[in-house]
């Protein structure tokens, strides 16, 4: 028992020295019930956050890099098989077996990039990869979602482009990711909101963001009214209160009242403020830091993977609400800061050949059984 309990807190200080910006932000969630409208509420559902984060732990603490990634792609298999069962409805936008299209593109955007990067990385089962990246694009057409289709594409063109980035030393591959990430950010809203000639036949949609920009200017003046610590975590968007709604005076002209704030940076300074929004973007660049250094100095061919979980989390984040929730996007973004942490605390860099190479090296010889001279 002991042994487990040591081995316990020395990860938790790991994790905690690694990036203590993303546990902090996760503690404000569970205090925020002390200035939440529905306290009881904030305090359930910061619970459950934290509960699923410390599932997460342990998630990485059993599983590696390369088993990890394993287990998300045959979990977008399963979905993906399972929303071969179901037809579209006519007329209707395809959600496959998720409860919206926009949840299930993004999925089938990641399943798209991470079936790629195994075809890429592991020639073994190459064509059935490369079969299960087409059959996400085709979900990803059939659910109509321009977002989805536009991040996929970034998402393939930063794995090319890590490879260059991986030669360098630290701070310039580092500046070489952060600028990457403002082009194809600003490139994503440009070409969703104003080129829709450039895939509207296909996708058989207008492109555009839906009004999100008239959303978020409903959504900031009421902000601004609690700006340094927010409603409270799942204290903003509350319909069944009527006209003690924090939000209910966000309605679109057709009557239409959004659930979230539809971009997550927005939503998280509606919920926790600016100390949250600052803890917030301090564990990101952490994260992306430490999955920085990790791709110049490990040696495993999926060291790109930790980059590309980060990447697709602000990604989606543009114009969807999925940060510090229970959604798979914020799951697979936990996950890569815990398994990086872990990583470096641990120095492992080495792929499992170059393990067992040095374990073989260190490996003392065997006395010779021949009588000497």
């Amino acid at each position: 028992m002991r042994p487990v309990i040591k081995n316990s807190v020395t990860t938790f200080l790991a994790l905690i020295s690694h990036n203590p910006f993303l546990w902090a932000l996760v503690f404000q969630a569970l205090m925020s019930a002390f200035w939440s409208g529905t306290p009881e509420l904030t305090l359930r559902a910061s619970a459950v956050l934290l509960g699923t984060h410390l599932f997460i732990v342990y998630l990485c603490n059993q599983y590696s890099w390369k088993e990890l990634a394993g287990i998300l792609r045959v979990s977008n298999l399963g979905v993906a098989l399972l929303s071969l069962l179901l037809k579209p409805p006519v007329g209707e936008e395809w959600a496959g077996v998720l409860y919206s299209k926009n949840a299930f593109s993004g999925l089938m955007c990641l399943s798209a990039i991470l079936w790629y990067l195994h075809a890429v990385y592991q020639p073994k089962g190459r064509w059935l990869s490369l079969g299960m990246t087409v059959l996400s694009f085709a979900f990803m057409k059939r659910a109509k979602s321009a977002g989805a289709l536009v991040t996929s594409f970034i998402l393939i063109a930063f794995s090319s482009y890590l490879r260059y980035v991986k030669r360098l030393n630290f701070q310039w591959a580092f500046t070489a990711v952060v600028l990457f990430l403002v082009i194809s950010a600003s490139l994503s809203i440009l070409i969703t909101d104003n080129l829709p000639l450039i895939v509207v036949d296909w996708l058989g949609k207008d492109l555009t963001f839906t009004g999100r920009t008239t959303i978020w200017a409903m959504i900031i003046p009421l902000a601004n009214k609690r700006p340094v610590f927010g409603y409270g975590y799942v204290g903003f968007w509350q319909p069944w209160r009527g006209f003690d709604d924090p939000a209910h005076s966000v309605i679109t002209d057709n009557e239409w009242r959004p659930p979230n704030s539809h971009n997550g940076f927005i939503e998280i300074y509606v919920q926790l403020g600016w100390i949250g929004l600052i803890l917030f973007f301090l564990a990101f660049v952490t994260s992306l830091a430490m999955a920085v250094i990790y791709l110049i100095r490990s040696k495993k061919p999926d060291s790109v993977l930790p980059l590309i979980l980060i990447t697709y989390m602000f990604m989606r984040n543009l114009s969807e609400s999925a940060i510090i929730d229970l959604s798979y996007t914020w799951f697979y973004y936990v996950l890569s800061t815990v398994r990086l942490s872990l990583d470096i605390a641990q120095k492992n860099f080495s792929d499992d050949r170059t393990k067992s190479q040095e374990a073989a090296s260190l490996k003392p010889t065997e006395p010779s059984n021949r009588a000497g001279p």
